[in-house]
């Protein structure tokens, strides 16, 4: 028997499709309410989504700032996906870090050479930078060494 496709919610869909006109002023503001958007269904949607992300992050070149933070924002998301401890926004925020780049309306588009990741990696660092205290636990629950230079 095939196993049942979550969907993104309407509301989350809809955010991350949504013209730079009608989203929030701010990039922190940007994810701050689209972390809030991120469901129950909208984390297993993502759940789902794994294996398109990995493709899209194998395309980035290696050892890339973002390529970095968007592997351990993923292995995150991974971990916390069943943990009742682990911390609402930062999952709600990293999760929609993922889902931005793998399938938010870009601001600026992926094919612009030189910049079209910006506003991806905006996003993304902006999850990073506002939950940095919770990944580092995550990854000392682990007995991880922090990445360097992140």
């Amino acid at each position: 028997m095939p196993t049942k496709k979550h969907l993104l919610p309407d509301p989350l869909d809809r955010y991350l499709t949504a013209s730079s006109k009608d989203t929030a002023s701010s990039i922190h503001s940007f994810v701050s309410k689209g972390g809030t958007l991120v469901t129950t269904e909208a984390m297993l949607a993502l759940n789902d989504m794994l294996p398109e992300l990995r493709l899209k992050l194998a395309g980035l070149a290696e050892n890339t700032h973002l390529r970095r933070r968007l592997e351990i924002l993923t292995r995150y998301f991974e971990e916390t996906l069943g943990d009742p401890h682990a911390s609402r926004p930062a999952r709600g925020d990293t999760a929609f870090a993922l889902l931005y780049f793998l399938r938010g309306y870009d601001r600026i588009p992926d094919s612009i050479p030189e910049i079209g990741l910006l506003d991806d990696a905006m996003v993304a660092d902006t999850a990073w930078n506002s939950h940095s205290a919770a990944l580092r636990v995550h990854w000392q629950k682990y007995r991880r060494a922090w990445p360097e230079g992140q």
